[in-house]
Order: structure tokens, then sequence, then C-alpha cells
């Protein structure tokens, strides 16, 4: 799932964006050839925690880029040693403005034959006719992320011989408007070029570039409306489910009669361990009810996507770094020990600073976990 890089420069600036839902991470950071990239400057713009429809969120959304960017640059520039104008915007998109699919389209021959280039070409073309979630209007990215012979997964498939010939496309669509909007906003703060990426294909290049780590896992992707679920096999995605339970519903049901941004706060204070009053005691308590409800609606996610393929016994986890420590605890429970392969709990791994620093060297500035691992997988990407 690698990419040329676009600049032959040893060592560049470039700007890494990353769209959510009510949320903006901007990071200017350098990128090396031949080692981790490093984040110089980052900015972040939220929503404030209420409802809003998906119209009022989408014309938040100019604003927020333009918000986060200022705080970037404005970091950036105040730098006292110059590192020259951003060469590349990489833009990461993720749901629900981005939407990603698996197509695996087959190719059988009556004897072996050679494999060219033209027909690895035909099947993922192929593949992108077949999605039945995206069109070619709205088409983001498609990449071929597997190849196998004879039902053997190559990264050389061309001038070997074989009778079948299997292609993985992953394919991310995003509608264009909204692409559009996003661009715009980008061009007003880096006259760059903007490349864009999807949730998925970041996703799953940075859990396959960690060394030691699992190739089949489960993934929990919590962003602010819902959260994605997706049973991982050989680094694809083989089925995926979207509940309709994300950062806001969880905070709310946490909060009581508190404000949300309140009570994000003290959960923040209570997972640095820097809080001991009664207010926090209050959301350590409020946690614990919630649990059960949380256990039964993710539960139910699960028995759909274990009906097919049991899961792997590995979950990665991808949420707001408040929730991270308490949603491990909730996942590595017994309750969900019969969807896994093993039927033991899951080992839960959230994707840290720490695991990542061979991609990005550690900072002294406050960056989200969605938006470190978007700077990972630029530097991945781009070496």
């Amino acid at each position: 799932m690698s990419a040329l890089s676009l600049s032959s420069s040893k060592t560049r600036p470039v700007a890494i964006v990353d769209i959510q839902s009510g949320c903006v991470s901007i990071a200017i950071a350098l990128l090396h050839q031949d080692k981790p990239l490093e984040i110089l400057a980052a900015g972040r713009s939220d929503l404030s925690f209420e409802d809003r429809t998906p119209e009022a969120v989408l014309a938040a959304l100019p604003d927020q880029i333009n918000e986060a960017g200022k705080k970037a640059l404005d970091t950036y520039t105040s730098l006292q040693k110059s590192h020259g104008s951003i060469t590349n915007v990489f833009c990461i998109m993720n749901t629900p403005w981005v939407r990603s699919q698996t197509i695996r389209t087959v190719a059988k021959f009556d004897t072996e034959v050679a494999i060219t280039e033209h027909m690895i070409a035909d099947l993922a073309k192929q593949a992108l006719d077949e999605s039945t979630e995206i069109n070619a209007a709205n088409l983001l990215e498609a990449n071929v992320v597997r190849i196998e012979l004879n039902g053997y997964a190559t990264s050389e498939p061309i001038g070997k011989q074989a009778h079948k010939v299997s292609v993985y496309a992953l394919i991310s669509g995003c509608e264009p408007q909204i692409r559009s909007i996003v661009q715009d906003a980008l061009h007003r703060l880096f006259p760059a070029p903007v490349v864009f990426r999807s949730q998925f294909r970041t996703i799953l290049s940075v859990v396959e570039a960690i060394p030691g780590l699992q190739k089949d896992f489960c993934l929990v992707d919590l962003t602010r409306d819902t959260t994605i679920i997706a049973n991982i096999h050989t680094g694809l995605s083989m089925a995926h489910k979207t509940v309709d339970e994300g950062l806001l519903s969880i905070i709310k049901r946490i909060a009581g009669k508190r404000m949300p941004e309140e009570t994000l706060s003290l959960m923040r204070m209570v997972t640095d361990e820097t809080c001991s009053t009664d207010a926090c005691t209050e959301i350590t308590e409020a946690t614990t009810r919630v649990e059960p409800d949380l256990v039964r609606v993710f539960a139910d996610a699960m028995v759909e996507l274990a009906s097919t393929r049991y899961l792997p016994p590995l979950l990665v986890l991808l949420c707001e770094d408040a929730l991270a420590p308490w949603l491990t605890t909730i996942f590595s429970r017994i309750d969900f020990t019969q969807f896994t392969t093993t039927t033991h709990p899951f080992e839960v791994i959230v994707l840290s600073s720490e695991s990542l620093r061979r991609f990005v060297v550690p900072s002294r500035l406050t960056i989200n976990q969605r938006l470190l691992l978007s700077a990972a997988f630029v530097s991945i990407e781009q070496r």
C-alpha cells in the first residue's frame, strides 16, 4: 500500500490534515527520507458538543480548517529556524465524509499463464466497476492491496506463472462537493498540492508497517458520531459495521446534568491521574453505570461480524485519548470472548506515540491519537 514520494528533496515541510466530523486537526512537519517524520506545529478545531445536522457540521468545516490551520501556521512561522514553504498537503478523510470497501476480483485460466501488468490492471478496474458502495464520480482513491496467485499472496506477481489470479482492491469514495469544500479551504492556507487519503487506508498501512504486530485484528474506530467495527484479516477489511454510538453520545451518557465539555475535561484529568475531587469520583462512578449498555451495543455489532467469520483476538482501538484506558478495560472483558477465534478476551492495543515512534519523532506538542496516526501514515507512504 505504498506510493512513490512526491518530491526528491531529502527534507521538506508538509502539512498533515485529519478531517473528522466536528473535529479538524492539522500538523506541519518535516518529512525526512531516512528518519522519522518530525512534527513542528499543530492546531485543532472542535465543534461544541451539541446535536447538529450533517448539513450544519459540513457548513462549519471551512471555518474549522481555517482555525486549525492558522494555529499550526502561527506556531510554524514563529520558529527560530525557517524550514521554508509547505511543499505538499496530505489530507486524511474520516467517516462520515468517506466510505471504503474491499473488493476481490478473480481471473481463472485453463493452464498456467504468465501474469502481466495488463491482467492486474484489468482486475483492479473490474473491482471498481463491481463496487456496491462507491461510484466512479465519488472516487477518492483506489489501491490494489493484495494479489494472490493460485491462492498464495505475492508482492511481485508480474512474470510468474499461475492459473488463478485474485486481486483485492481497497476503494474509497467521497462526495465531490465535500472534497471541493475541503480542498478550497486548504488551498487558502497552503498553496501546495493536496493529496487525499482515506481513513481505512491510513489505519491498515500503519498497522501493516509495525513490526511484530499481527495482521489479523478487530478494528474499533470511535469517531464523534459513530463507531466503526471491522474484521481485518491479512491486512484486508473482510467486513465492517457502523454503530450509531460515538464520542458525543457516550459523553452524554456519562455527563448526566453536567455539560459534555466539562465531562470530557474531567475524564482527561482522571486519565492523567491529576484529579481527586468529588466530581472526578462521580465521573468514575458514571462510567461504571454506562458500561453494561455500551457492552450490549458493541456486542450486537460483533454478533453480525462474527456470523460469517470469528474476530481475531487482537483489537486495535482508535478513540479520543481521554476514553482510551476506560474503553480498553471494556473491550478486555469476558463479554466479548464468544466472538473471538480463541474464545479468550481481546488483547487491546491503542496506537500510541510509543508504538509509532519509529515513524514519528516524539513531540512536546499536544497531538491527538488520530493526527499522530495520520502523521505516521505520511511518514510510511512517503519514504
